[in-house]
């Protein structure tokens, strides 16, 4: 905090009266000190029991492969320190739909030949967000088809993705913030407003479980 030394001194002469030069400089050396600073507290660790419970009674029984999926995600948001649990809620949100419900980085279906119908094969889409085109996936390191596949450019891909715009230029933080919270059009992060109403009914289900 920054203080007024203008206003304190005015206010000590009104209360006391003329200030020698040696009180003045000795007020100033004890201003000019370092105090120490409190260190800020930790973001609070989610609860995963309390989580899965939450999940579980909105979206039914669990595979182990999914509740695997859920916790990597949940140690990298908590490795980053990150607090705002709309834009996990969200993060969540969007990967349900992405991986069918997998939580495990995927490959887009619809078999080899339909795959080779599309302009960007055989960068097909591929993660936890269904990441397509050389281009885009070159972007988070992959130097291959198919890296995407795996969990540390997959995870990467979803966070940075998500934080810096990375998909189509839309981040978490145009959508929630301190004036904000659309959850509509938070979709268009990964995809235009394709299943939009499906995403902001999983995120508000995501959101209540991280809450709780």
């Amino acid at each position: 905090m920054t203080i007024d030394r203008k206003a304190l001194f005015d206010a000590l002469r009104k209360d006391l009266g003329p200030l020698s030069q040696e009180l003045v400089d000795r007020i100033n050396q004890i201003l000019d000190r370092e105090l120490p600073v409190e260190a800020p507290a930790p973001p609070a660790l989610i609860d995963r029991r309390v989580f899965f419970e939450r999940v579980r009674r909105s979206f039914g029984k669990l595979r182990q492969p999914q509740v695997d999926g859920f916790n990597k995600i949940l140690d990298e948001w908590e490795r980053r320190g990150l607090t705002d649990r709309r834009w996990l809620a969200n993060m969540l949100a969007q990967v349900w739909r992405e991986t069918g419900r997998k939580m495990q980085p995927v490959r887009e279906g619809g078999g080899e030949r339909y795959l080779r119908s599309k302009r960007y094969y055989p960068w097909v889409g591929e993660g936890l967000i269904q990441v397509t085109w050389e281009r885009n996936q070159r972007k988070f390191g992959a130097t291959a088809p198919g890296q995407m596949l795996g969990w540390p450019k997959s995870l990467e891909a979803l966070f940075d993705g998500m934080i810096k715009g990375m998909f189509t230029g839309k981040k978490l933080g145009d959508y929630f913030n301190e004036t904000t919270n659309n959850i509509k059009e938070a979709r268009r992060i990964v995809n235009g407003l394709d299943a939009w109403q499906e995403i902001r009914d999983n995120h508000l289900h995501f959101l209540h479980a991280l809450e709780d």
